[in-house]
């Protein structure tokens, strides 16, 4: 849609371009019922002292409220005995969440967490919405964000960018938080562009989906991105860019997918049950480590035995810089799935 069809748009029914933000991208989204997506990451470091490069693989698969992601992050220059490797499995289903994690440096393998609990208590680092700028911030998707305007929306304005006529949104400042997004009609009002701006640290982040891919008629998604952060000074402190490599939209997922078993071995920390064990083959806790509750307030983390040495701490946090990658906010997005309608005839792409 031109500018020119925009400001008409003014005048033939529809009050403000809002309203077509709003309608629009809701439809795009609401039309994605299953989503499969195979996708990589670099993350390019600037400043002092520097810092090698973080790389990212994602394997996802959606279906209505299910989800199920692998992810691999290799924290370092590869080949490097002191990189970080870290392995991840989450699965969410029927409210509830699974996570299998394992790191290794060197050559040598931690022993392997588990975690069991709620799907609003866990999260996950990356997503397709969150890395795909569905997004406005930590689990609030911007079809959320557009119905309930009053509360977040600040202005809204008609935009030439690059060529492009965008409707740029800006939403209403967070503390020091300000975020502004570009929809691109040409895309069913996907999101083209965002700009996290911090008034307290000076630090600006800017996404931008640089390719999209019509998936099926009248369905986009998001498949190269390129995103860029910069200080106060307006030095550049961090580069990224993303693709997926495959995707494959509303089509038949086995439910068997959606299913995770920790390997014998495995520390698990039961959030539901507030226990700790070590698992055997068939899950249960085993009779060498007996069960024993978490401490109150547990905070998600195995609860190690006395004597027993935990892997080196790794935090996804410590690589929130680098998962701005794929996020619109900081890492840790929360999964607000909601349920999609199931509309066209199945085809991959």
């Amino acid at each position: 849609m031109s500018m020119i069809a925009l400001v008409c748009a003014l005048y033939v029914g529809i009050p403000n371009p809002l309203d077509a933000v709003r309608e629009g991208h809701a439809r795009s989204r609401e039309a994605i019922y299953s989503l499969y997506a195979k996708a990589v990451f670099l993350a390019n470091y600037h400043g002092n002292p520097p810092r090698p490069p973080t790389r990212y693989s994602a394997e996802w698969w959606q279906d209505g409220e299910s989800f199920r992601a692998k992810e691999v992050m290799l924290d370092g220059r590869e080949g490097d005995k002191s990189a970080l490797e870290s392995r991840f499995e989450r699965v969410w289903r029927n409210g509830r969440a699974k996570v299998l994690s394992q790191h290794s440096k060197g050559g040598k393998a931690a022993q392997a967490q588990g975690t069991i609990g709620r799907t609003d208590d866990l999260s996950t680092a990356i997503s397709p919405w969150s890395w795909g700028l569905f997004e406005l911030k930590d689990g609030v998707p911007f079809m959320e964000a557009l119905r309930d305007s009053e509360k977040y929306v600040a202005s809204v304005a008609l935009e030439d960018v690059a060529g492009r006529s965008l409707i740029r949104v800006q939403f209403k400042a967070e503390g020091p938080m300000v975020r502004t997004a570009w929809f691109d009609a040409g895309v069913n009002y996907l999101v083209r562009k965002i700009r996290n701006e911090n008034s307290d640290t000076g630090l600006k982040r800017e996404q931008e989906i640089t390719e999209f891919r019509e998936a099926l008629p009248g369905i986009f998604f998001p498949i190269r991105a390129a995103g860029r952060s910069a200080n106060r000074a307006g030095q550049l402190t961090l580069e990224s860019i993303a693709e997926v490599k495959v995707l494959r939209v509303n089509e038949t997922i086995d439910s068997s997918v959606f299913e995770l078993a920790f390997p014998k071995g495995t520390a698990v920390a039961d959030e539901i049950k507030g226990i700790r064990y070590v698992a055997e083959d068939d899950e249960q806790p085993g009779t060498a480590v007996p069960a024993s509750p978490l401490p109150p307030k547990a905070s998600g983390r195995v609860q190690y035995a006395t004597g027993q040495t935990p892997p080196e701490s790794f935090s996804w946090r410590r690589a929130g810089a680098w998962t701005s990658i794929a996020l619109v906010a900081a890492c840790g997005v929360g999964w607000g799935v909601t349920r999609w309608r199931r509309r066209d005839q199945p085809t991959g792409v």
